[in-house]
């Protein structure tokens, strides 16, 4: 069995491509939720729908980051996965208490 050389771009590239679209859905599912609840919840969906549009932001951003100093495009630094996932599951948990909120006043 011959081995094949393995390109050194193609996991980074696939786990910043998987976080773009984390964030990606994040935005819209975000909007969609904000925009769904505003009308039963007020400026809460507000102020939910900016921290979500700005994490999806971030994680977009650090995303594209890392693939770049995976690659060698930029230094090395530190990647707060553990981070993003939590700041991800907090927004999740947000939303479902937004829709939550929506439920329980109409």
């Amino acid at each position: 069995m011959t081995a094949t050389p393995r390109d050194p771009g193609l996991q980074p590239e696939r786990t910043a491509l998987a976080w773009q679209r984390s964030a990606l859905a994040l935005a819209v599912a975000t909007i969609v939720v904000g925009r769904l609840t505003f009308s039963a919840v007020g400026p809460a969906a507000l102020l939910v729908v900016a921290l979500g549009l700005g994490q999806a932001a971030v994680i977009f951003a650090t995303a594209h980051r890392h693939y770049r100093m995976r690659t060698g495009a930029q230094p090395a630094r530190r990647w707060p996965t553990a981070v993003h996932a939590a700041l991800l599951s907090l927004q999740v948990a947000a939303l479902s208490v937004l829709e939550l909120l929506d439920v329980l006043r109409s």
